[in-house]
């Protein structure tokens, strides 16, 4: 009798765990990487004037037929209005479960102007009602202060 009642406290706990191991709760960016690499193996903040910057967003528990929006924008670089960078902002759709973003961004031909950057990540419903964002702070060294006209001009996403 002892086993069985064993047996099925093993079971009820492995059954427990199994459940507290899924997602629950609301659709959320629950993580945003940036670094110097693809997968954001390691993640950075500073970057030379011409890395290209990759960021990753975990995203729990995606609504169906979801969007994640990644952009770039400018925090502080001279010669430079704050806010976003026209032409850097990439929509992605989210598909049978798809629970990370991944977004890049090219450094421009004459190098990123130095200066202080942030990357943004969106979580939209199939409504359009956001339901989470993200955001990372990140600097660029290595460039003689640019221009406006040599700002940032594009950027690429790629699924997984």
């Amino acid at each position: 009798m002892n086993i069985g009642l064993s047996s099925r406290a093993v079971g009820l706990t492995v059954m427990l765990v199994a459940v507290g191991a899924c997602s629950s709760g609301p659709p959320s960016v629950s993580d945003l990487k940036v670094g110097k690499d693809k997968e954001v193996a390691q993640a950075a903040s500073t970057f030379d004037a011409h890395d290209t910057l990759y960021a990753v967003a975990t995203i729990a528990n995606p609504p169906a037929n979801g969007k994640v929006v990644g952009h770039l924008s400018v925090v502080e670089v001279a010669g430079q209005q704050a806010g976003p960078i026209p032409g850097l902002e990439m929509t992605l759709d989210l598909a049978g479960g798809m629970n990370t973003a991944s977004f890049n961004f090219a450094a421009p031909t004459a190098g990123w102007p130095n200066g202080k950057y942030r990357v943004d990540v969106v979580l939209l419903d199939a409504s359009g009602a956001e339901k989470g964002q993200k955001g990372a702070e990140f600097a660029t060294t290595g460039n003689a202060p640019a221009a406006a006209e040599d700002a940032p001009a594009a950027a690429t996403t790629t699924q997984s």
